[in-house]
């Protein structure tokens, strides 16, 4: 039995009925690209959607098994990008301002911000628009708490009080309404 298997197998071998196909390199390509180079080869194969911040969507950014490698009547595994990201709202709420921008922008967002007053620490994030998953380069608005103005108080003006008219009594005139030397003005 042993020898009869050792000849199958040596027919096959220069058949080249068990000769593996050799895995082409398609990572950067379109997918459409990539599954035209595998079927060429006659290479059986299947993708899966990956979230890559920095691919296109549409890109293969990962295949298994590598190339160069064997195929073995192995499939093709491809990694397309989606072109689209999770924006992590529940972790981006109480970060820092700039720890949360930094984090938008790893994942391919851009970021504005708004400070609103808040009871919250100033300077974080109390609040993310929109969330969820979104598109690569996509706008997303951090809401930031700032504290409320200190009011400073105000100084109440001091009534003035009115002052009457001394009448002098004991000056010149007397005081009878009489002006300077006695006589009636």
């Amino acid at each position: 039995m042993a020898v009869l298997l050792a000849l199958v197998a040596l027919f096959m071998g220069m058949a080249g009925g068990g000769a593996a196909e050799t895995v082409p390199d398609v990572v950067g390509m379109t997918s459409a690209k990539a599954q035209a180079r595998l079927d060429a080869d006659d290479l059986e194969h299947r993708e899966k959607t990956v979230d890559d911040p920095k691919a296109k969507a549409g890109t293969v950014v990962a295949q298994t098994p590598k190339a160069g490698s064997s195929a073995n009547d192995e499939e093709v595994v491809l990694s397309i990008a989606s072109g689209k990201m999770d924006v992590p709202a529940s972790q981006l709420r109480g970060m820092t301002v700039a720890e949360a921008r930094e984090r938008l922008e790893e994942l391919g967002f851009a970021v504005t911000t708004t400070e609103v007053v808040s009871s919250e620490t100033a300077g974080t994030v109390i609040a993310v628009d929109p969330s969820g998953r979104l598109p690569i380069g996509s706008t997303v608005k951090l809401t930031v708490a700032k504290a409320a103005p200190v009011q400073q108080p105000t100084a109440q003006p001091q009534q003035q009080q009115k002052q009457q008219p001394k009448q002098d009594k004991g000056g010149p005139g007397g005081g009878k309404g009489k002006g300077p030397g006695g006589k009636k003005p």
